[in-house]
C-alpha cells in the first residue's frame, strides 16, 4: 500500500510540474498544472497564459468551475504556443441588454489584436484586452441565470468591461486610423 501510494504521489508531482503535462478533469488539479507550466511561444502567447489563469484562478475561487475550466484550459493551449483567440460571443447565451454591444465589440477587438502587429508590438495589453473580453462575455452569460432585478453581478460585469475598454485604448493609442478611434 505504502509503494502504491508513494507512486500516485510522483505521479501527481510529475503531471503538475512536467511541461508535457496534460489536463484532465479536475479543474483544480487543471489549475496546478497550468500554473506550473512553463510558457512557451511568443510573448503574446506568455502574457495570454498569465492571463488566463489568473481568471481561472478568481473562477475557481468563486466556485465557478465550468468557467474556470475554460479559462485553465485556454492558458494551457496559449502556454503551449497554440493560437487561442477570443471568445466568440455568439458562441454564448447572453442577456438581451447587452448582446448587441458585446457582439460589436467583438470583430473590433480581432481587428485591433490584428492591427500593427499588435500581438507582437504589445504583448502584455494585446493579452490583457483579449482575456479581459473574454471575462466581461463570460459574467454577462452568468446574468441570463438571474431574473430578478437588479443585475446579478453588476460589480464583475463592471470590472471586466472596463478593464476590457481600457486595454482597448492603450492598444490603440498611438494610432491615427479614425477607423480604429474608441467609438464607444
Amino acid at each position: 500500500m505504502r509503494k502504491l501510494g508513494i507512486s500516485i504521489f510522483a505521479a501527481v508531482v510529475l503531471a503538475a510540474g512536467g511541461a508535457q503535462a496534460q489536463m484532465g478533469p479536475w479543474v483544480s488539479e487543471n489549475l496546478a498544472v497550468a500554473k506550473a507550466q512553463s510558457p512557451t511561444g511568443s510573448a503574446f502567447n506568455v502574457a495570454l497564459h498569465k492571463e488566463y489563469v489568473a481568471l481561472g484562478e478568481e473562477a475557481l475561487a468563486e466556485s465557478d468551475h465550468q468557467h474556470a475550466d475554460i479559462y485553465i484550459r485556454k492558458g494551457y493551449a496559449a502556454g503551449n504556443g497554440a493560437n487561442v483567440g477570443p471568445e466568440n460571443p455568439r458562441t454564448w447565451w447572453l442577456p438581451r441588454r447587452s448582446r448587441a454591444e458585446l457582439h460589436e465589440w467583438y470583430p473590433k477587438l480581432l481587428k485591433a489584436l490584428d492591427y500593427r502587429n499588435n500581438r507582437a508590438r504589445k504583448p502584455a495589453v494585446a493579452a490583457r484586452a483579449q482575456a479581459m473580453y473574454d471575462c466581461w462575455v463570460e459574467e454577462e452569460h452568468e446574468d441570463v441565470w438571474w431574473r430578478g432585478k437588479p443585475m446579478y453581478q453588476p460589480e464583475d460585469i463592471a470590472r471586466c468591461k472596463n478593464a476590457f475598454l481600457a486595454a482597448y485604448e492603450e492598444l490603440l493609442r498611438d494610432t491615427n486610423d479614425i477607423n480604429f478611434r474608441f467609438d464607444r
